[in-house]
């Protein structure tokens, strides 16, 4: 495909991706976002969590929500 290429180590399996932004950057700029998300979700999967409820109020002690 014009504008994607991928990145292969010595064995010649696929390792990276390269993507021409000017060809491509219309249909990647949603998905890209969706892929950060998801690495970000898959890096904090082990941490603590706390009920919505905890959040909240100190969201609103913060001032950072009413």
């Amino acid at each position: 495909m014009k504008g994607i290429s991928f990145i292969t180590d010595d064995k010649g399996e696929r390792t990276g991706l390269m993507i021409d932004m000017k060809k491509h950057d219309s249909v990647l700029k949603d998905y890209l976002q969706d892929l950060m998300d998801l690495i970000e979700v898959n890096a904090r999967e082990n941490e603590e969590s706390i009920p919505w409820d905890i959040a909240k109020s100190e969201l609103k002690t913060k001032g950072i929500i009413e």
